[in-house]
């Protein structure tokens, strides 16, 4: 068992101790991210729902956020229940105890490759690069996969770290990678009514940030104008994320 320290962001700012060590089971897991569901818009491929769909056949191996059109992340999971499913008459507990309800999703940033992107958001707050928020009680069944949206950059993150590219002209036409370290902890139902608390192994995502590699014209007939300071449409979750953006103006043209 591998207990670490964490913090709980209030409002996504303030970081309070959790004191608590989870155990933690193999059986519980992140699977992978989702490849998100697509649809063509004008010649240009965007995300068409915002859903985590575990029957998904495709597997989204990396991310994009553009900070000039956008600020927030949301990370497409997969989650697994992998405990056995034991009947409470033959359990030594007397209880069935391979149901998991998730409770706590656990985020940390890095940036290997640019570490003064996430340190300088640090520097403003560390829950912006390192917090907890509590999750509404999903129930997983053993042998069951769920669906779960984490939002791995929020708005206060996406702002500070879009602050970091304009204060540093040679990143604009880069691509910054910072990597989202999630865990996730539920309980497990034991004896006597109670619940023990565990978590989930760790699960490592690489994000693009940049800032304007999103914007394409391609959906824009030659007599819309195709400005990259217009109101954006695209991407998905109603993020510049992922996929391209462009002109609502270019919407149906």
């Amino acid at each position: 068992m591998k207990c670490r320290p964490s913090s709980v962001a209030a409002a996504m700012l303030v970081a309070v101790s959790i004191s608590a060590c989870a155990e933690q089971q193999e059986g519980f897991l992140i699977r992978r991210a989702v490849y998100w569901s697509t649809e063509e818009a004008d010649g240009v491929t965007i995300g068409s729902q915002c859903v985590a769909d575990p029957q998904s056949n495709l597997t989204l191996n990396r991310g994009v956020l553009d900070l000039r059109y956008g600020a927030v992340y949301t990370l497409p999971l997969e989650i697994e229940n992998r405990m056995l499913d034991i009947d409470p008459e033959s359990s030594p507990n007397g209880v069935s105890d391979g149901e998991i309800v998730l409770t706590e999703m656990e985020v940390e940033l890095e940036a290997p490759q640019v570490p003064q992107i996430v340190d300088s958001a640090a520097a403003q707050d560390p829950a912006l690069t390192n917090f907890a928020v509590p999750i509404q009680s999903i129930s997983i069944e053993p042998g069951d996969q769920v669906g779960f949206l984490a939002e791995v950059i929020p708005p206060a993150t996406g702002l500070a770290f879009a602050d970091a590219f304009a204060n540093d002209p040679t990143l604009m036409d880069a691509r910054v990678q910072v990597d989202a370290i999630v865990r996730l902890r539920g309980k497990r139902a034991v004896a006597g009514g109670k619940r023990n608390d565990i978590e989930a192994r760790e699960f490592r995502f690489p994000i693009d940030l940049c800032y304007g590699c999103l914007f394409t014209c391609v959906p824009c007939a030659p007599e819309t104008p195709c400005s990259p300071n217009a109101f954006m449409v695209g991407g998905v979750c109603n993020n510049a994320q992922d996929f391209p953006v462009f002109p609502y103006e270019c919407l149906n043209d």
